[in-house]
């Protein structure tokens, strides 16, 4: 099994590669930098989905939707990027936690 996270570098994604990685049994973890999406995500099992500005700052109503629309942009990149990939390619699971957040 080999897991794509995109948003590694933030609050849940450092933890959740952390976590992962000490996983005895775990056989393949692959650090998802946006240039590089589409290469990471081609012959992952799963993609998790964690990208997108911060949400660890004051929110006014613009910074708010900023961080939404951030979000949602990163979440139709990366479900395109899925949707393109060729059939035995293609990630089986995706999870994305980063459009909830917000709404």
């Amino acid at each position: 099994m080999i897991v794509s996270v995109t948003g590694a570098t933030g609050f849940i994604g450092k933890r959740l590669v952390q976590r992962l990685l000490a996983a005895r049994d775990y056989p393949g973890i692959k650090i998802a930098e946006e240039p590089e999406w589409r290469n990471c995500i081609q012959g992952s099992t799963a993609v998790v989905n964690l990208a997108g500005l911060p949400i660890s700052t004051r929110w006014s109503p613009e910074i708010k939707k900023e961080i939404k629309e951030s979000r949602i942009k990163v979440t139709s990149k990366v479900v395109d990027f899925i949707n393109s990939t060729q059939d035995d390619l293609r990630p089986k699971v995706l999870v994305s936690a980063t459009v909830s957040l917000l709404l």
